[in-house]
């Protein structure tokens, strides 16, 4: 990733609900809004069939966030804004530069694994 420089922000904040207005708008818990421009969705390589995340790339008017999904059971649990990814120099192509190297991000930042069913609670999992 060295021909990109760039800051990450940790976050775990999650999306209520989407929003088709305007804009597409991701609305978060802690009532701030991603107003999105853009966005790609990346799926990486399965470790469990029944217990996978999967991950939005989003170029928002606030910025560029990454998203996260976990499905467990074949049920979506809800989205969560987990990076704000701030491009060193502002540049105009940093989303696409950018998902060129979302694997090896998602990767070394540790969010490919499965959701731990212990952290959820009980009552939102699929046949709990």
């Amino acid at each position: 990733m060295e021909s990109l420089r760039f800051g990450v922000c940790p976050l775990e904040d999650e999306v209520l609900h989407f929003e088709m207005g305007a804009s597409y708008t991701a609305w978060m818990r802690s009532g701030q809004a991603l107003r999105i421009l853009r966005a790609c969705s990346y799926q990486p390589p399965l470790r469990e069939e029944e217990n996978h995340p999967t991950f939005l790339w989003v170029e928002a008017l606030e910025g560029f966030h990454l998203l996260r999904q976990h499905l467990v059971e074949f049920e979506p649990l809800s989205w969560y804004v987990l990076r704000q990814v701030l491009p060193e120099p502002e540049e105009c192509h940093f989303f696409f530069g950018f998902q060129a190297l979302l694997g090896d991000f998602i990767q070394e930042q540790g969010l490919d694994v499965p959701c731990d069913p212990e952290s959820v609670l009980a009552g939102f999992l699929p046949g709990a």
